[in-house]
């Protein structure tokens, strides 16, 4: 509140008591208690103002010397994170992921608290002199820092339940929720305001598209009328031992090339005459 409309309040307040003792009744003396109180209050605000618009005019250059000391090592230091932020390593897809992301927030936090001193400092340039500081190349230095921690959080989402589900038995595979799932990191993905190229981004995009281009082919496997025989017409197909369905992870399956035998595995599936005996025969083979 301005020191205007402080006085203009004070001024309402006296004039309501002038008002009331003039139509309706005088003080008493509790309430003459009161309105002492309020103009000595009054007074002594208006004296440590004057004594402090007086100390601060007097001191004012120096004051103002030391702030812009202040802002200056406070700006040098947020660029020193900033610069450390642009190290090569945080585009580095194949470093650890968890010290990347430990790091990271170890930088921001000390970048978020130096952007949130130069704020103040700021404020109290505006005060003083009636101009701010400029520091918008800190703050967007904050902003693509977080934008860097978003892009490994993605990366480190992804990847680890991709991880998970691939150790996991392929006959609890649950397709829908792997859909949805892949949409959200998609969708995450289109939200950072990051190149194209990045590296990160990059990684999370071949990491989402190599495993989505499965889905279609999970299903198929997965339809109840894949019975034990196409299975091992499926294995005998793929070059590889025949493994129990109930016991086959989805790693395992994925070692397999499933993308090149897509159509074979789509025939056998159908119960193509052609492919079973072509699978029957190359598992006769490999026995003898």
């Amino acid at each position: 509140m301005k020191k205007h409309e402080l006085e203009e309040q004070v001024e309402h307040i006296r004039s309501l008591h002038g008002v009331l003792c003039m139509n309706y009744r005088q003080q008493t003396v509790e309430e003459q208690k009161v309105s002492c109180k309020l103009t000595d209050t009054w007074d002594l605000f208006q004296h440590f103002l004057k004594t402090s618009a007086e100390f601060l005019s007097s001191h004012l250059s120096s004051v103002s010397g030391s702030l812009e000391q202040s802002f200056e090592a406070c700006y040098i230091k947020a660029e020193d994170l900033i610069a450390a932020s642009s190290s090569t390593d945080y585009h580095d897809p194949d470093q650890n992921i968890a010290l990347i992301l430990r790091d990271l927030e170890t930088l921001h936090d000390k970048l978020y608290s130096a952007l949130s001193q130069l704020r103040d400092f700021s404020h109290s340039r505006q005060v003083l002199q009636g101009k701010s500081f400029d520091f918008s190349a800190i703050s967007v230095g904050e902003r693509q820092l977080r934008l860097r921690q978003e892009s490994w959080k993605l990366l480190s989402r992804c990847s680890e339940q991709i991880a998970a589900w691939k150790r996991g038995p392929f006959i609890k595979v649950n397709i829908e929720w792997m859909r949805e799932k892949l949409r959200q990191w998609e969708r995450s993905l289109q939200n950072l305001m990051l190149p194209d190229e990045d590296p990160i981004l990059q990684r999370v995009r071949g990491c989402l598209q190599g495993f989505s281009q499965h889905l279609p082919l999970f299903h198929t496997l997965l339809d109840p009328a894949v019975k034990q025989k196409h299975w091992a017409a499926i294995f005998a197909v793929l070059g590889k031992a025949f493994v129990e369905p109930k016991t086959l992870t989805l790693i395992e399956l994925l070692s397999c090339p499933l993308l090149q035998e897509q159509e074979n595995i789509q025939k056998v599936r159908e119960d193509k005459p052609d492919i079973v005996v072509y699978a029957a025969s190359s598992q006769q083979h490999d026995m003898e």
